[in-house]
């Protein structure tokens, strides 16, 4: 199971295996974030398309 959250504001997406902190404070004026789950990975949406999301130690 994987948990997608936002509430607290992180630097960028934070993925920590069972949890992917999604919240990059946009209501503080910074970016907002969108994700693409799929069975290749989890991977951050922008402008140049897709980047993966690599797992925290």
């Amino acid at each position: 199971m994987l948990v997608v959250h936002g509430h607290t504001p992180v630097g960028a997406v934070e993925h920590h295996g069972n949890r992917l902190a999604i919240d990059t404070g946009a209501v503080f004026g910074r970016q907002l974030t969108a994700v693409e789950i799929s069975d290749r990975g989890i991977a951050v949406l922008g402008p140049d398309g897709a980047v993966a999301v690599e797992v925290l130690p």
